[in-house]
């Protein structure tokens, strides 16, 4: 048996109020709900929702309407090692909490455990984060002693085994069970037909070698892929010797590091996880769009991924510690272009190096900035000095864009992760103010949640680069083949009533609701300046003095005496 050690940690908190906990596999997500409201001190008096990002899957707690679509998801498909999952509770005060799937243990228990925490419990209907420090003081503390006796007690979970996304996915529950019961199903089936059918399946090991796979190629596709990959143009190579050719190039030290450093860490998590587990499903279109899964894995039946062993022996030998550090650092600084990519549309070098200095304390150069972004053509460009996204960069509307973005500060959330975030899933998740619009194409429009997501993400996508509501409204509509008028004058109310909270470009990620309160605030300020020095030149005479510059130790020092400050009076304040 198995558990999942999480990191659960409550947004916006400062310092962090976060528990960690170990939950046993095989229960569902309405059961983490009892997990998590527990552990936080919340009452059940509130609606909630999980989000997993990186899919766009989107489950609701029991509603009013009766839908219990965490009641009927399992949470064992969704949670590998570093995986994110987004928890609300309460969408008035919106509590969102990261989920981070900190490692995979042994674990027999059918109950959860706290084993580490930080912070008191939480308070309900307290106006949400900033809400929560005005009364900080009447929370009550948490004691992780009492609170694991009554997880022993009263959360013994029955294992949970079913699931509502396999059919719609083509992906199974449990891969390698899922594959072993097709495999037994087959063979007694042989006698109707099935022994063929199984024999088409193939066996769950990988391929003894990268030539075998290429050897089930067409040799067009093979001299594709070594054109895809800048090898030198081969000989004229019968198929058979053209595939062994093009392992022994794609093996090569240098070219397999190189493709693993133009990878992102999606794509070699997929391809360690197809190692580990000798194979693992998965869609056909990431495969496509990566070097190192088409080049370098088997993809039997247009779904299960492989990787040889020769290409898996050549991977131990130069995935060193060195490299997986090197590799590391190009992922954290790409995840950093995504994200000031996704939030600002273009940005200059240098003000990205400060971001990154900003919240990471360590030294940057735009020049490190600019070969990352290289290295991943068709995520983003580089010109003159701005990181944008490709778009941006024909017929210079890029220059547009400064312009109108010019006397506004770039958005920062307080928290790196909630910056990298954005990169990471590319869109803004659903919240109070958008969260209208999903229910309207769930609900409304008869969608699923998958495609009402898709219609979600879209809109929001337009809305970002300064999209007209009418005409994402009329785009939605289109593609749910909805002709009423009475809808599409609902959706635009919607999409405009949501406006003001979508982050856009223009505002460098600022949404229009955030860049208002700035200026009535900046407005206010100015105004109560203003009328102050009336009032005290009115009634007093006050002689102006500048303030105290700032000393640094390598100045010097203002006494006169010649020396470093440092040397002389800074030495004296110690």
């Amino acid at each position: 048996m198995k558990g999942y050690q999480l990191k659960i940690t409550i947004k916006g908190s400062s310092p962090p109020i976060w528990r960690r906990v170990i939950v046993p596999e095989k229960i569902s997500f309405e059961d983490l709900d009892n997990v998590i409201e527990y552990i936080f001190g919340w009452t059940h008096d509130h609606l909630f929702s999980f989000v997993i990002p990186k899919e766009r899957i989107y489950f609701n707690g029991p509603s009013e309407a009766g839908d219990e679509e965490a009641v009927q998801e399992g949470i064992d498909r969704w949670f590998y090692e570093k995986a994110k999952i987004i928890y609300t509770y309460d969408f008035g005060d919106d509590w969102e909490h990261t989920i981070l799937v900190e490692k995979i243990l042994d674990y027999d228990k059918r109950y959860p455990q706290v084993v580490k925490f930080k912070g008191p419990n939480m308070i309900e209907d307290c106006g949400g984060i900033w809400g929560f420090y005005d009364v900080i003081d009447q929370a009550e503390p948490f004691e992780m002693e009492k609170v694991n006796e009554y997880l022993k007690a009263h959360m013994k979970f029955s294992k949970f085994e079913g699931s509502t996304y396999p059919e719609d996915y083509g992906l199974p529950y449990s891969e390698k069970e899922m594959y072993e019961e097709l495999r037994k199903y087959l063979k007694t089936m042989a006698g109707a037909g099935g022994e063929e059918n199984f024999e088409d399946f193939g066996e769950l090991e990988p391929e003894e070698s990268l030539e075998e796979v290429f050897k089930n190629y067409k040799k067009d596709d093979l001299l594709e892929i070594a054109r895809d990959a800048n090898l030198p143009k081969p000989a004229r190579f019968k198929k058979a010797e053209l595939a062994q050719w093009l392992k022994n190039s794609l093996l090569e030290s240098g070219q397999f590091r190189k493709v693993l450093t133009e990878s992102t860490q999606e794509e070699v998590g997929f391809f360690q996880e197809a190692i580990e587990e000798k194979g693992i499903y998965i869609q056909a279109e990431l495969v496509s769009v990566s070097p190192l899964l088409s080049f370098y894995c088997g993809l039997r039946d247009g779904e299960f991924l492989t990787v040889p062993k020769d290409v898996e022996e050549k991977f131990r030998k130069i995935y060193t510690g060195s490299f997986q550090r090197e590799l590391e650092r190009h992922w954290e600084l790409f995840g950093y272009c995504k994200s000031a990519v996704y939030l600002y549309g273009v940005i200059s070098l240098e003000d990205l190096a400060k971001i990154y200095r900003g919240y990471e304390h360590k030294k940057i150069t735009a020049k490190e900035l600019a070969d990352i972004a290289a290295r991943y053509p068709g995520e983003m460009t580089v010109k003159d000095g701005y990181l944008m996204e490709e778009e941006l960069e024909e017929v210079d509307l890029y220059v547009r864009l400064l312009e109108d973005q010019e006397k506004l500060p770039y958005y920062l959330p307080m928290d790196k992760e909630d910056f990298l975030r954005y990169g990471e899933v590319e869109c803004q998740e659903p919240d109070e103010h958008t969260l209208p619009m999903l229910e309207f194409f769930s609900e409304e429009m008869d969608q699923d949640m998958p495609h009402s997501l898709i219609l979600y993400y879209a809109v929001l996508d337009s809305l970002q680069k300064n999209g007209e509501p009418e005409e994402c409204a009329s785009l939605a509509m289109e593609y749910c083949k909805e002709t009423r008028k009475g809808r599409k004058i609902k959706l635009t109310k919607i999409i405009k009533n949501l406006q003001p909270y979508v982050r856009t470009w223009e505002n460098r990620g600022f949404t229009d609701y955030e860049v208002e309160a700035m200026r009535t605030e900046k407005q206010d300020a100015s105004r109560v300046l203003a009328d102050s020095k009336k009032e005290t030149d009115k009634d007093c005479k006050v002689v102006a003095f500048p303030g105290t510059k700032k000393i640094y130790p390598n100045d010097p020092c203002p006494c006169g005496s010649g020396k470093k400050y440092k040397y002389c009076c800074g030495r004296k304040k110690k």
